[in-house]
Parts: structure tokens; C-alpha cells; sequence
């Protein structure tokens, strides 16, 4: 069985391949990614695969957080958490 990181890493490659990934096809905007759901247990969320932006935050996190003081210890800041999750209801992460 091969690991998480490697799953991971075959999935999302690219951005753009992560982006094209998780878009619904019948969606008017195939580029999108799916819409968060706030509130719901991350087990139903999770059933099948890793929500696409969730998987981008992850990344994310991977990539800068190790070169970050303290990531987790602050909160962000109320502007831009508000802005941050309109988009992601809006799907437009």
C-alpha cells in the first residue's frame, strides 16, 4: 500500500492538475473547485477523497509552515479569515 505522501503528491502534481481534478464536470465553470461546507464532521466530508481546497490549504501549510514562527499559536487576521472563507463557500479558493 503506498503512503499518504506519495498518494498526495501523484494527485496533485500541479496545481492546475489539482484545480481540474476536483471540479465537478457538470459545473459551469469546470476550473472550480468545489464548495466548502462549514460546520460539517471532517469524517462525511472525507468519505471518499480529500476536499480539493482542503487538500490546497494542506499544501500549503506544507510548503510554508516549517519556515513560519508560531502558524497555529496566532489568529489570523478577522479581515482576511472572513475574505478567506467567503471564498472558500464560494468555491473560488
Amino acid at each position: 500500500m503506498t503512503s499518504w505522501a506519495e498518494r498526495m503528491h501523484r494527485r496533485a502534481a500541479t496545481f492546475s492538475n489539482l484545480v481540474t481534478s476536483c471540479g465537478h464536470s457538470s459545473a459551469p465553470y469546470p476550473r472550480r473547485l468545489e464548495e466548502v461546507k462549514f460546520g460539517v464532521p471532517l469524517d462525511e466530508i472525507c468519505k471518499n477523497d480529500i476536499p480539493g481546497p482542503l487538500l490546497v490549504l494542506i499544501l500549503k501549510l506544507n510548503k510554508e509552515a516549517p519556515f513560519k514562527k508560531d502558524v497555529f499559536r496566532a489568529p489570523g487576521h478577522q479581515g482576511n479569515m472572513k475574505k478567506l472563507i467567503h471564498f472558500l463557500q464560494a468555491g473560488r479558493l
